[in-house]
């Protein structure tokens, strides 16, 4: 599966509201992109040197990873790997050819967390909409994470 990285953006009105530290270190993350396209942000991947465990955000129905915006820095100054996905379909993720239900987003999510992870501590974090997609993603594929959140 093909992976482009590039530097993350976000919009500056959206910056403009958080905190200064909190906008700095949101600017550190990188954006990843799948095939689909589907987009992950992420963010404290150093951390991984340290045997940091990876957290996987997944954000409510109707929005995209920004639902997370103020959760981010303070799990990454806790020492987390985060990454905050738009979930197929939502954000800047394409819907997938297979449909626009729960069920359609397991298997991308899968796929693209096979070029992902990189780590074995693993938590899924989802509420509303995300949630249920992350319980349906590790019922399918119990590997895939350690915890649901």
């Amino acid at each position: 599966m093909t992976l482009i990285q590039e530097p993350i953006h976000i919009a500056p009105e959206l910056l403009g509201c958080l905190p200064p530290q909190v906008a700095s270190l949101l600017l550190t993350g990188r954006r990843l992109q799948l095939p689909g396209p589907m987009v992950w942000h992420e963010w404290g991947q150093e951390a991984l040197e340290q045997g940091a465990s990876s957290l996987v955000l997944l954000h409510g129905g109707s929005g995209s990873w920004t639902h997370w915006i103020r959760n981010v820095a303070p799990l990454v100054a806790d020492g987390f790997h985060v990454l905050a996905v738009d979930l197929p379909g939502f954000g800047d993720s394409a819907l997938p050819d297979s449909g626009a239900d729960v069920d359609a987003l397991i298997e991308p999510l899968h796929a693209a967390w096979q070029t992902l992870r990189a780590s074995d501590h693993v938590s899924f974090v989802g509420f509303s909409f995300g949630g249920m997609t992350a319980a349906l993603w590790m019922l399918a594929y119990p590997q895939d994470a350690s915890n649901l959140i």
